[in-house]
């Protein structure tokens, strides 16, 4: 939800094992995604109430996505895979924008929020919403940079940052947007520090940042709101970069420095801070609960991405290279989208900015392969690609018969007579040449299949369909074909790699003739 970021391509996980490996989760690619992404952010276009899942909001200096003109704003549904801009963006008139969050609202708005003056066409002031068809404004906004948004259980937002008025009123770095005005909470947070992080906790908010008072309570660096007055979270914590709740009371703030027991990360159990096992090399940039309740942490310690399964911090997938993720979007999967200045992801995918990580899933097939038709003796290709395949393989049904696997090499049906020769069996791109089936030929379908130690999963059946009318192999069933099947048959020249013998009986006589005729008169 919150960060500063470039783009990316993803990638497959790299589990080099054999399809029996355990069944983890895997990286993979985010299609199209654009160029200098600031943030991305969870939202669900529909509220809660809705049936459509949530998508990725993408906030940055693009100016274009998928094709599409994109004022800095646009989302990628998980679901599809497409891109869709938000109207005329985000921006500003006089400066480069800055994004620095976005939330959703049960409503099913969205709120984006940093340092900018424009938001589809329309002045704002460094806060806008997008109710799926246009930006506005939350009423007058707030008079300088936000830092982080939070949602109360209310549904209101809450911005922290640097500014001294919301909405025209006197709000001292932290203000609520109820859905019709702006009201400060209490008397704020105390300069000339400053908030930099706000999550959002039953019955109120908790902010954290660089601070000592809060609402004229002596604090330290984080504070709660509890929805009339602001209190001290125990002795507090080191400066704050990033907060998540976890729902029940508790949070965990990632900090900038390290303090006896707690290594640049911190829960907050309902009455004190406590460490989390080995805590992180150092203060995460952005946090998330995952759908399993897990905790995600991501930023500028070593490989850039560890979760938090209640007792200990293990990297995600092999981590990043090439820079840091900064923003994290959970997923209703159970998987999340990552973003930020890195360039690679699972030790060898070359990246953008921007990964998926889809959690303990069989892989999804991404290409489907696409019917054939082709002449007697020809070659036929089908493509098919997945993301987190352990192992591939390609099948082979014909007629109402088992699938059978395809390695490299001749290949024969016996019951039916239809055989080929295999090529890169175990590859994207499959080969079958000399095609040769009888007359009339059976039904004979190809499918890939995807197999990762959480499940298989294959591609949709591929047709082919063999042409035996088409003798002389040039894409049409016409008198020229019957010409060249004759004159082969009377010991001229044959098209390449076929043969007089129609019927594949072994001789050359008028029986072929017939069957040719046969296959002629019903074309392909």
């Amino acid at each position: 939800m919150r960060g500063s970021l470039r783009l990316a391509v993803v990638w497959c996980a790299s589990a080099a094992g054999a399809a029996s490996a355990q069944c983890g989760g895997y990286w993979e690619a985010v299609p199209g995604a654009p160029g200098d992404v600031d943030l991305i952010a969870a939202w669900d276009p529909d509220g809660t109430a809705g049936p459509r899942s949530a998508v990725v909001v993408a906030l940055g200096r693009f100016t274009s996505v998928a094709g599409l003109p994109a004022g800095g704003a646009a989302a990628w549904d998980p679901a599809t895979g497409e891109w869709a801009v938000l109207g005329g963006g985000l921006g500003s008139s006089s400066a480069t924008p800055v994004f620095t969050s976005a939330v959703g609202l049960p409503n099913g708005v969205l709120v984006a929020a940093g340092s900018f003056d424009r938001a589809g066409g329309q002045a704002v002031s460094n806060i806008a919403r997008w109710d799926g068809s246009g930006w506005m404004g939350l009423g007058a906004g707030v008079n300088g940079i936000v830092f982080d948004l939070a949602v109360t259980g209310a549904g209101d937002v809450v911005a922290v940052g640097d500014f001294s008025q919301a909405g025209g009123a006197n709000a001292s770095m932290v203000a609520r947007w109820n859905g019709q005005a702006w009201s400060a909470l209490g008397t704020g947070i105390s300069r000339p520090l400053w908030p930099r992080a706000a999550a959002g906790v039953p019955g109120g908010v908790v902010v954290g940042g660089l601070f000592s008072m809060a609402g004229g309570v002596f604090v330290q660096n984080i504070a709660r709101w509890n929805g009339s007055q602001w209190g001290a979270m125990g002795s507090g914590v080191q400066v704050v970069t990033s907060i998540v709740s976890l729902g029940d009371g508790r949070a965990v703030a990632g900090t900038q420095f390290i303090s006896p027991g707690r290594r640049h990360v911190s829960l907050w159990d309902g009455s004190s801070w406590v460490g989390m096992g080995d805590g992180l090399g150092a203060g995460p940039l952005d946090l998330a609960v995952l759908s399993g309740g897990d905790v995600l942490a991501v930023g500028p310690f070593t490989l850039g991405v560890s979760r938090w399964n209640g007792s200990s911090w293990s990297v995600v997938g092999g981590g990043v290279v090439g820079g840091e993720p900064s923003s994290i979007a959970p997923l209703a999967d159970g998987g999340f989208v990552i973003a930020g200045s890195f360039d690679g992801v699972g030790g060898g995918l070359e990246v953008n900015g921007m990964a998926r990580w889809r959690e303990g899933a069989a892989p999804a097939v991404v290409d489907q392969p696409e019917d054939a038709s082709v002449c007697a003796r020809s070659t036929a290709t089908f493509v098919a690609s997945s993301s987190g395949w352990v192992s591939r393989r390609w099948e082979v049904r014909v007629g109402d018969g088992p699938y059978a696997a395809l390695a490299d090499g001749p290949f024969a049906d016996a019951g039916s007579g239809v055989s080929f020769v295999v090529s890169d069996a175990g590859g994207g791109v499959i080969g079958l040449s000399g095609v040769i089936a009888p007359s009339p030929p059976p039904t004979v379908v190809v499918r890939a299949v995807f197999e990762n130690g959480c499940g298989v999963s294959a591609s949709r059946d591929a047709a082919l369909s063999i042409c035996r009318s088409d003798f002389n192999c040039d894409g049409f069933v016409d008198f020229f074909d019957a010409d060249a099947m004759l004159a082969c048959f009377e010991g001229g020249e044959c098209p390449p790699g076929v043969s007089a013998d129609h019927n594949g009986d072994g001789f050359i006589d008028f029986f072929d003739v017939d069957a040719y005729l046969i296959d002629f008169e019903g074309g392909c």
